[in-house]
């Protein structure tokens, strides 16, 4: 049985709410405030999908998170998803001793080595950099890839959405995200972490490097 719109969009419009807050939550919490005041059947494995695509995609805000296997209370193990400046530990539903074990954790680690001078630089996660026409960008750690404000104000939006042609491959039309922002999953460029952008007739052109 295929979800419904009405209940897609319950479930979206839930999710939203819990990333507007600032929450730390799981698919199955979003899965309770989007069955909250209605009779529509909300199944928890359609949350539990849209919730992981929506993160997956790139949808989340740059300071959204992921832990992957959080210890719940009822012994079941979930994924959680927190903003930075926060832990899946403090979830209410997690074991109570996580965070305490977490905090005795981070207090006996070992001091993080300084680099040196002859410590090989690397690459910041989510980066461009100016090259000729266009900007060579760097997915951040979520595979999402920030397409630069220079290379979408040079572009006129067709009906909301931006013509981006991959090289070798087809068009996507992506539109902004809800703050305005111009993102895209590197797995749908052809994968990689590396990508050449430029603007071509009011397209955006994407390279792998």
């Amino acid at each position: 049985m295929s979800i419904t719109a009405v209940a897609a969009q319950r479930i979206l419009d839930a999710l939203l709410a819990r990333i507007k807050n600032g929450s730390i939550f799981t698919a199955y919490d979003v899965t309770i405030d989007a069955r909250d005041g209605t009779d529509d059947n909300i199944r928890h494995s359609d949350t539990r999908n849209i919730v992981h695509q929506e993160f997956t995609t790139g949808e989340f805000p740059d300071e959204y998170n992921r832990e992957e296997f959080l210890e719940l209370k009822n012994g079941h193990v979930a994924i959680c998803y927190y903003p930075d400046g926060k832990s899946a530990f403090d979830h209410p539903e997690a074991v109570a001793n996580q965070s305490v074990a977490q905090a005795q954790q981070s207090a006996t680690a070992p001091a993080p080595i300084v680099a040196t001078a002859t410590t090989a630089p690397t690459t910041k996660l989510g980066g461009s950099v100016k090259d000729g026409g266009g900007y060579i960008c760097s997915e951040t750690k979520k595979g999402v890839i920030n397409i630069p404000d220079a290379i979408v104000k040079a572009v006129t939006p067709n009906g909301g959405t931006y013509d981006i042609q991959i090289d070798g491959g087809g068009v996507i039309y992506k539109a902004p995200d809800g703050k305005g922002r111009l993102r895209i999953a590197s797995s749908k460029l052809g994968g990689g972490s590396k990508f050449r952008l430029e603007v071509v007739t009011n397209t955006i052109t994407v390279e792998q490097i």
